[in-house]
């Protein structure tokens, strides 16, 4: 029975052990396909790489040929581009030794002046927008401005003077302009010209009847000139803080109060308006050194220009002053006073002013009022250290002081005659 058991029991683990073997066998075998599928897929991926690696490099050696290609044609065409630039100036009347005997080296120019007086008015030439190195480009005498001029974005210095009566959008896209000076017709500005954010100065000689809203993002405008038909500024002018120098010649019919606020101002230009009176807030641009507000309707000086007292230069000519406040006396600095054409009689309180009174200066006076000139004398025998002066008179004040000055010759001729014949007639006067 023993003997059985121990068979059957040795079966068994024959049978166990053959299991195993065989189950070993099996993952052996399952592992070893695996292997070889997964070098199958490796071998496959490396070809992958391979075929894709070199699909990269002849795509990439396809794209440098084609690149070059490009750039020999674009080089081409930018070579082209500067000769018929060449030509164009020529043509114009510039002198062609201005320019490099091969076109190919103006394309590295800095600056080019294109600024040659002829008595006709031409097209720009698209192919200025190839020039991309230029920082500096003045230009006179052209009907219209390229839409091309917006590649040159590497322009610091912008002139143009000619008879365009538009500027092109593209204009607010050279973003590293430092001056910009446009002298033409044109009838309106581009709406995102405050995108010029580097511009420090800017001068805008037009018909454009109105202003961008966004000029007041020009926060680092330090000179700005504007000239048109505009009646309005817009109040977002006060934004900007650092100008110095401000013209404003327009269709103005009051003094912008917006102004006011620009304490950094040392030139104020308004002269040419509409304007009818001079609010007392002007007394707020304490740094002003030239103020000119001639040519306006202006009626009366607010007491507030009193404390201008770094003023040096003072235009008020060709308003409707009737008088002068006494705060005027303040100006201890004034060198220069124009009061040309206005309504008032010469003011002797001009006297206290310092700079008129004892130093030597450059003083102005004309003035369309025959009351003055007979007053002139007895104020220019107080000017004892006078260095210049000069007075003006229109052509109906020169005919009224004449007459005048004829009537009394004639009339101390008659006294003359009347005397010598009582003489004779008395023997005596």
């Amino acid at each position: 029975m023993n003997k059985h058991l121990q068979r059957w029991q040795n079966y068994a683990d024959y049978h166990a052990s053959l299991d195993n073997y065989l189950q070993s066998l099996r993952q052996y075998q399952a592992d070893q396909q695996r292997r070889e599928e997964e070098e199958r897929q490796r071998l496959a991926e490396e070809q992958r790489r391979k075929e894709e690696a070199e699909r990269q490099r002849l795509a990439e050696e396809q794209r440098r040929r084609e690149e070059a290609e490009r750039q020999q044609q674009n080089m081409e065409v930018r070579i082209q581009a500067a000769q018929t630039i060449i030509d164009w100036a020529v043509a114009r009347g510039a002198p062609r030794e201005n320019f490099p005997a091969n076109a190919q080296a103006l394309l590295s120019w800095k600056e080019l002046d294109l600024f040659y007086i002829i008595y006709e008015y031409k097209d720009l030439p698209e192919e200025i927008g190839h020039l991309t190195s230029l920082k500096k480009l003045k230009i006179f005498g052209i009907s219209s401005i390229p839409e091309s001029i917006k590649n040159l974005v590497n322009l610091e210095h912008l002139q143009i003077w000619g008879d365009f009566t538009s500027i092109p959008n593209g204009i607010s896209n050279l973003i590293n302009l430092r001056y910009l000076k446009l002298h033409s017709n044109f009838t309106s500005l581009p709406y995102d010209i405050g995108n010029l954010v580097n511009l420090k100065h800017l001068e805008l000689h037009g018909e454009f009847t109105s202003l961008p809203y966004d000029i007041g993002n020009l926060v680092n405008l330090e000179h700005l000139e504007l000239h048109g038909k505009f009646t309005c500024i817009p109040d977002k002018i006060d934004n900007l803080k650092r100008v110095e120098t401000l013209v404003v010649k327009g269709r103005l019919m009051e003094f912008p109060n917006s102004i006011s606020n620009l304490v950094q101002l040392k030139k104020l230009d308004i002269s040419g308006n509409y304007i009818t009176k001079i609010p007392n807030s002007i007394g707020n641009l304490i740094k002003l050194e030239e103020l000119n507000i001639g040519g306006n309707c202006i009626t009366k000086i607010p007491d507030s220009i009193g404390k201008l007292n770094k003023l040096r230069s003072l235009q008020i000519q060709g308003n409707k002053i009737m008088t002068l406040p006494n705060s005027i006396k303040n100006l201890s600095k004034i060198y220069y006073f124009d009061f040309q054409y206005n309504f008032f009689i010469l003011p002797f309180s001009l006297l206290k002013i310092p700079n008129i009174s004892k130093s030597k200066i450059i003083f102005i006076f004309a003035s369309g009022w025959i009351i003055n000139f007979l007053f002139l004398p007895f104020f220019l025998f107080e000017l004892t250290h006078l260095d210049y002066f000069t007075r003006s008179m229109d052509d109906a004040t020169q005919e009224t002081i004449g007459k005048i000055i004829f009537g009394l010759f004639i009339f101390w001729i008659l006294i003359l005659i009347g005397l010598v014949a009582h003489t004779l007639k008395y023997g005596h006067i």
